[in-house]
C-alpha cells in the first residue's frame, strides 16, 4: 500500500503523521506530500551562494591589491617630492658656501655637514625607491595569486550555473 493510500484510508488522521515522523524520519514539509514520487534533489542554493561569495571575495581582494599598489606609488611620490625639496635646499645652501676651503673653519664645517646631508638624502631617495619597488613586486605577486583565485572561482561558478540550467 502506498503512502497516499495509507493516509486516505486511515481511521485517525493523526495516525499517519505519527507513523511518518517516527519511522521514516521525515520533516514537517514531507508530511503533506501525498504521493510516492521521489523527493526532488535538494537545491544547489547553498553551493551557489558559496561560489558567489568566493568569487565576490576574490574580486574584492583583487581590487584591494590594485588600490594598495596605487596607494604605495602615491606615497612614494609624495615622499620623493619631500626629499627632492630638501635636496634642492641643501644644494642651494652648498652653493651659497662657495668660499675657498681653509679660510674659514665655520664655513668649512657647514659645507662638510651640508655635503654629508646631501649625500644622505640622495641615499634615502634611492632606498625609498628600492623599498617601494620591493613592496610593489610583493603586491603584484599577491595580485597574481588573487587574480588566479578569482578566475578559478568564476570558472567554478560558471560551471555550476551551466549545470543547474540543464545545459
Amino acid at each position: 500500500m502506498s503512502f497516499r493510500d495509507r493516509v486516505l484510508s486511515a481511521d485517525d488522521p493523526f495516525e499517519w503523521i505519527e507513523e511518518a515522523t517516527e519511522n521514516k524520519g521525515l520533516g514537517f514539509e514531507d508530511l503533506f506530500r501525498l504521493d510516492d514520487q521521489p523527493m526532488p534533489a535538494p537545491e544547489l542554493e547553498p553551493v551557489e551562494r558559496y561560489l558567489r561569495s568566493r568569487t565576490d571575495d576574490a574580486g574584492l581582494d583583487v581590487h584591494q591589491l590594485q588600490d594598495e599598489i596605487v596607494s604605495r606609488r602615491r606615497l612614494m611620490d609624495r615622499q620623493l617630492e619631500e626629499i627632492d625639496y630638501q635636496v634642492s635646499r641643501a644644494a642651494f645652501s652648498l652653493k651659497q658656501l662657495d668660499f675657498r676651503i681653509g679660510y674659514n673653519d665655520a664655513v668649512d664645517f657647514k659645507r662638510n655637514w651640508t655635503e654629508r646631508e646631501l649625500a644622505n638624502m640622495r641615499r634615502e631617495r634611492r632606498n625609498l625607491r628600492l623599498r617601494c619597488w620591493e613592496d610593489i613586486v610583493a603586491l603584484r605577486k599577491e595580485l597574481r595569486e588573487a587574480l588566479k583565485q578569482y578566475r578559478d572561482a568564476a570558472a567554478r561558478r560558471q560551471i555550476m550555473e551551466r549545470g543547474t540550467d540543464g545545459g
